[in-house]
């Protein structure tokens, strides 16, 4: 995470190597549009929230962050971010 000073903030998330977070993804891009089965995608969506926004709430609310804008690579780029969900904790 970069922060408007140019903070950086950096986090490693060992569940989520290369060979898993691409079977999430692409499993959230199989479910999130398929309309037989609307809460498919919430799994992969909690998974991907998890790996990619959760480890940085505590910084997010510390710092009173209101906005998040993403730069993505290209296999994460086509993932609609809004879809991501909370966990039920």
């Amino acid at each position: 995470m970069v922060l408007p000073e140019d903070i950086l903030i950096r986090k490693i998330v060992p569940q989520a190597k290369a060979i898993t977070l691409d079977k999430v993804i692409y499993e959230f891009r199989q479910t999130v549009t398929n309309s037989r089965r609307r809460n498919a995608y919430l799994i992969p969506a909690q998974q991907l929230y998890n790996w990619i926004i959760a480890p940085f709430e505590s910084e997010l609310e510390e710092l009173d962050v209101d906005t998040l804008i993403f730069s993505m690579d290209a296999g994460l780029r086509t993932i609609p971010m809004a879809a991501l969900q909370l966990s039920q904790r």
